[in-house]
């Protein structure tokens, strides 16, 4: 027995009841059965956010990485990792990446040292540029983390400041000692 839309509920004064607007959006073979499985896939996805967060609150890596936009986040992590070997030149990242135009790798190897995150030096007109990391990720993050601080206390002042003391008060022993080492480097 095949059932209409509005089959089961009732209809005042000739006109179609509300509709959940959420329906609307679904198709409409869209039965139990598809919405149990379609409820499993929105969990699986919340599951699998949650997990590339966890991971990269965890991954300095991939914290440091997320900093960044995804193509200067790319080529700092061949460089980060010790895939490409230091100093060096465009062509030694674009050998790692050939699906990028030469001038692509150029342009984002000049906006990282724009940054900072890369010293390069220069030889000449007709030489290639050569590069090199500043700092490895930790140091990377240390400076971004400060860099946010100071946002963050410019923009809010003492209520800033106020709110980093009483997160400082949450933590354990362990982790302000560690901080505290953190701190000293």
């Amino acid at each position: 027995m095949e059932q209409t839309p509005h089959e089961g509920s009732e209809q005042r004064g000739g006109h179609e009841p509300a509709r959940d607007p959420c329906r609307k959006r679904l198709p409409s073979n869209f039965g139990c059965e598809s919405h149990s499985y379609y409820l499993a896939l929105v969990r699986v996805s919340a599951s699998r956010a949650m997990i590339a967060v966890m991971t990269r609150r965890h991954d300095p890596l991939a914290r440091a990485m997320s900093l960044l936009g995804p193509l200067e986040g790319r080529l700092m992590k061949l460089i980060w990792d010790g895939r490409v070997r230091e100093p060096f030149i465009v062509r030694d990242v674009l050998a790692l990446t050939p699906s990028l135009a030469y001038t692509t790798v150029m342009t984002t190897l000049n906006r990282l040292a724009e940054k900072g995150l890369l010293s390069v030096t220069k030889f000449g007109s007709h030489q290639p540029h050569q590069y090199r990391a500043k700092g490895g990720v930790k140091e990377f993050l240390a400076d971004s983390g400060r860099a946010e601080v100071d946002r963050l206390v410019e923009r809010y002042g003492d209520a800033a400041l106020a709110a980093f003391a009483a997160r400082l008060d949450r933590l354990s022993p362990a982790t302000r000692e560690g901080l505290k080492k953190l701190r000293s480097r």
